[in-house]
């Protein structure tokens, strides 16, 4: 089952099932394929290719053969190259497939660049689409992700290049996005994703719905410490010691850098401790 068949299957909203993709999604989903296949090794070293490319100047048709030379010898400037193409094209009108095509040779070669992830959304943030960058974000790998979580919460925020302003589907995508990184186990994500829908809730004054946000990015073992911080603050104002010290021994299992966080939450893990020690 492809994922979004899977996700919209799994959805409550009705918007969420009936999006139809813009022409530029089905593009970006008919390509996204590519980096499934594992990546190849890139150990070679063209250097006649490596001094065209360094010389190389305005010719989109020697750019290519210049990374068809690199893609031949496994030279790892392969990625450089297509995504050189593709800054170069992209302002171009009626080359939006050849600069989707462009990036995802890019990332095929290296996935692992945030940088490049960072400008095919910034291309994307022109046509928006749920469905599309859920599965764009289903082939980010982890590791990456999150420095590109603003850049997905962008899309429909206002703070995009195109300056795409959708409320509704702003909190679909997050939820989207949550979705994909439960079924897949990444759990920096899950973390993630709670702890924003704990900051909404708890900014509306909702502090029970923030609670069970908050709880369920503990459960990861990911959660940042300011997560944990104000989790912690509420846990024992409603006299949760227990559940606290538990939360704080995890935190500070991996302490924060910063010296007044983590002594803050070494304070509380006393009190907690005292508390538990003398029954209450």
């Amino acid at each position: 089952m492809r994922l979004w068949d899977w996700l919209t299957r799994k959805s409550k909203t009705a918007s969420l099932r009936s999006q139809a993709p813009p022409d530029f999604a089905v593009t970006l989903v008919r390509l996204l394929p590519r980096l499934d296949h594992p990546a190849p090794v890139l150990a070679g070293v063209d250097t006649e290719a490596r001094k065209r490319f360094a010389a190389w100047r305005s010719s989109e048709k020697n750019l290519r053969g210049i990374a068809d030379q690199f893609e031949q010898a496994g030279d790892p400037q392969v990625g450089q190259a297509w995504l050189t193409l593709a800054q170069t094209v992209r302002y171009q009108s009626g080359r939006r497939d050849d600069t989707l095509d462009a990036y995802i040779r890019a990332l095929y070669y290296n996935r692992g660049d945030a940088r490049l992830w960072q400008e095919l959304l910034d291309y994307a943030s022109f046509a928006p689409h749920v469905p599309t960058l859920a599965e764009v974000f289903s082939r980010v790998p982890f590791e990456v992700r999150p420095k590109l979580w603003g850049s997905f919460e962008a899309a429909f925020s206002g703070y995009s290049r195109a300056r795409v302003e959708d409320p509704q589907k702003a909190e679909e995508l997050r939820a989207v996005l949550l979705r994909v990184a439960e079924q897949q186990g990444d759990g920096v994500s899950i973390a993630h994703f709670n702890d924003v829908q704990a900051a909404e809730a708890e900014k509306a004054g909702d502090f029970a719905a923030a609670a069970d946000a908050w709880r369920r990015a503990a459960a990861t073992g990911k959660a940042e410490a300011p997560v944990m911080d104000r989790f912690t603050i509420w846990l024992l104002k409603q006299g949760r010691y227990a559940e606290a010290a538990h939360a704080l021994r995890q935190v500070l299992a991996d302490p924060p850098q910063g010296k007044a966080l983590r002594e803050r939450l070494e304070k509380r893990l006393a009190r907690c401790e005292k508390a538990l020690a003398a029954g209450q």
